[in-house]
């Protein structure tokens, strides 16, 4: 198997077992161009003759530079409360690019149509689709590019899904579909929406997205990585993609930066802490290879689990230590969220208790931000420090949430319109840094 560097295209199939602990970031000759990448998080049941094959029509955008080049990456892995896990099955896969009312094929490999992810693949990217394919010389910066996928296990295979439910606001045009192995007519090289029931195919409501896109862009774009729990991943709000009001602040904030949608991918696991990823992170670190920024947002689920700030403040430094000796060039966390206790289900702050370590002055979420804000002086692993308790607290009563209207359900995740504030503030540090990154 051949050796790769971070920051090189890998042309074949990552070996994690060749990454050095501290790898010596290297120019990027390809970063991640599209709006929606995904990791896994789960496995479903064992396939068989009749729902072997998987088909998706999904919608990405280019982010905010011109690309000559596109390639898919997918993955044999997904992630879960306990860290990372090669899937139990490796798949075929097929795809299409479709732009402008055409369909292009996708090659793997020195152009085979199929490629074959193998189970723990972290990092499986196929041949360069030039913009050419198309009479372009490049894709314009937030082009709509839709990605037509068609994926095969055998049977008795577990496939993977990024989530089971469908989203809560439906993307036009966007359609999953199953079938069986010579049941199905192939929709790869059509167009348009795929209708179920036709050509063997039922639909299904699992969410299941490439890995990322990467390709060359003609000139500097902003790419962005997240790494983080719950809140990152959009817990307290509708699932989504973020350009279809839901998928939590940081998908909503990275969809609308002055009206550009950022080239992203999201690698936040619900439940994750930052003691777990700094043990059980390669995988995703080869993706953050190829973004320019990442954004991290662990603390909260430390304490959730019983660990102590004292623990936890240098976890949370290695998690930027991890981004930086991955190849990303400006690393940024985010700030704590409020944690309290209610007597009246968070309907005003009065009735709000703050959880121990999160009142005024307390050590994790009262002074915790600050000495996290004052690492981005101390730190040369971290860049940037993005304050959200504006979007969150109570103007008076500062270590609880606004309210009324309630802003949790639980004390711990923002509901929808506390989502949709923290983006906002959230777009202004991000505008701020593709300003200077792309000048």
């Amino acid at each position: 198997m051949q050796e790769v560097l971070f920051g090189v295209l890998f042309d074949v199939l990552m070996d994690t077992t060749a990454l050095s602990a501290t790898p010596e970031p290297v120019a990027k000759l390809y970063q991640v161009v599209g709006s929606r990448g995904e990791i896994m998080t789960s496995e479903a049941s064992a396939r068989t003759a009749s729902n072997n094959v998987h088909f998706a029509r999904t919608r990405h955008y280019i982010g905010t530079a011109a690309v000559s080049e596109l390639k898919l990456v997918f993955q044999g892995y997904w992630v879960d409360t306990t860290g990372e896990k090669d899937a139990t099955s490796g798949y075929t896969i097929r795809c299409n690019v479709e732009y402008n009312g055409l369909s292009k094929r996708v090659y793997f490999d020195g152009g085979q149509r199929d490629g074959y992810v193998t189970a723990g693949a972290a990092f499986y990217a196929s041949d360069a689709l030039l913009a050419s394919e198309f009479g372009l010389e490049s894709f314009p910066a937030g082009a709509e590019v839709w990605i037509r996928a068609e994926r095969q296990y055998a049977v008795g295979g577990l496939p993977m899904f990024h989530q089971t439910t469908a989203y809560e606001t439906a993307i036009t045009g966007e359609r999953y579909v199953f079938g069986g192995a010579g049941l199905t007519t192939s929709q790869l090289d059509s167009t348009g929406l795929v209708l179920a029931g036709s050509g063997g195919w039922s639909a299904v409501t699992h969410v299941w997205l490439p890995l990322c896109i990467i390709g060359k862009p003609v000139s500097k774009m902003i790419s962005v990585g997240i790494v983080g729990a719950s809140i990152e991943n959009g817990v307290g709000g509708p699932s989504g993609d973020g350009l279809n009001g839901g998928g939590g602040y940081m998908r909503l904030a990275l969809g609308n930066v002055g009206g550009a949608k950022l080239a992203r991918i999201s690698l936040a696991k619900s439940g994750e802490t930052a003691k777990l990823f700094v043990t059980s992170n390669l995988k995703r670190a080869t993706a953050l290879a190829y973004v320019s920024h990442a954004m991290a947002g662990y603390g909260g689920n430390d304490y959730s689990t019983g660990e102590t700030w004292a623990d936890t403040l240098p976890r949370i430094r290695q998690t930027w230590a991890v981004l930086k000796q991955a190849g990303v060039e400006h690393v940024s966390q985010v700030s704590l969220s409020p944690k309290t206790n209610s007597t009246d289900g968070w309907i005003t702050a009065a009735n709000q208790t703050p959880r121990w370590g999160y009142e005024v002055g307390g050590e994790w979420f009262g002074t915790g931000n600050d000495t996290l804000e004052a690492s981005v002086a101390s730190d040369a692993n971290l860049d940037r420090f993005i304050e959200l308790a504006p979007a969150q607290v109570d103007a008076v009563a500062t270590d609880r949430w606004k309210a009324p209207p309630k802003a949790t359900d639980d004390g711990t995740h923002p509901r929808t319109e506390i989502h949709q504030s923290m983006a906002t503030l959230a777009a202004t540090h991000i505008s701020a840094l593709k300003a200077t990154y792309q000048a």
